[in-house]
């Protein structure tokens, strides 16, 4: 975590739900370059947005991939 993370945070969804942890656990700013502490501090608004479109946008790709699934009858997979 020694880099600067800049807006990769808002980016990423691993790293939102990373910092937002990290966020609540010290309730205090969470700095995004982790080598200057004075820098600038993370956005929690534009960071629960962020998840908030990911959780969207993934949630709708799960629906279109589970869509394609194809149930077999035990009868026909006996067959094939």
């Amino acid at each position: 975590m020694n880099i600067n993370l800049g807006n990769l945070v808002y980016y990423s969804p691993f790293l939102s739900i990373q910092v937002l942890g990290m966020q609540s656990f010290f309730t205090k700013s969470i700095p995004l370059n982790f080598n200057d502490f004075k820098g600038p501090t993370l956005n929690v608004y534009y960071a629960i947005i962020s998840l908030i479109g990911w959780s969207i946008i993934l949630s709708f790709a799960s629906m279109l991939l589970f869509r394609r699934l194809y149930y077999r009858s035990l009868e026909e997979a006996r067959i094939a």
